[in-house]
Formats: C-alpha cells, sequence, structure tokens
C-alpha cells in the first residue's frame, strides 16, 4: 500500500503535535527543578545560616498564617 499525501500530511501534523508537547514537558520540567533547588538552597540557607530547622520553620509559618487568618 503506497503512502497518499494525506498519509505524509497526517505523519507530519502528528510530528509537529508531539514536538509541541515534549517542548512544554521540557519547559515544565526545567521551571520545576530550577523552581526545587532555589527552595532547596533557601532551606539551606536557613538551616546552616541562621539555625532555623524544619521543625522551627513550619512552626513559624503556622504561626503567621494563624496570625493573618485571624487578626487581633
Amino acid at each position: 500500500m503506497p503512502l497518499t499525501v494525506l498519509d505524509l500530511v497526517l505523519i507530519g501534523a502528528t510530528l509537529v503535535l508531539l514536538w509541541i508537547v515534549l517542548r512544554w514537558f521540557m519547559q515544565v520540567t526545567f521551571s520545576t527543578l530550577k523552581t526545587l533547588a532555589i527552595v532547596g538552597l533557601v532551606l539551606l540557607v536557613l538551616q546552616f545560616g541562621f539555625g532555623i530547622g524544619p521543625r522551627l520553620f513550619i512552626e513559624r509559618v503556622w504561626e503567621l498564617g494563624q496570625r493573618w487568618l485571624n487578626p487581633p
């Protein structure tokens, strides 16, 4: 069965859509990895630079949220 022009157009359109989806996926992945690295760096600076550990950090964020939700 020989390839027709319509088959070639469909293959081309499929490749273009695949390229668009893969490009989007790669951008989302790289953006997520950059955000993860920045958050990790901030947490390391808090831990080793200021001595603020995970438990204290979570407690402070929780208290701040409580103050914002229940102002005096």
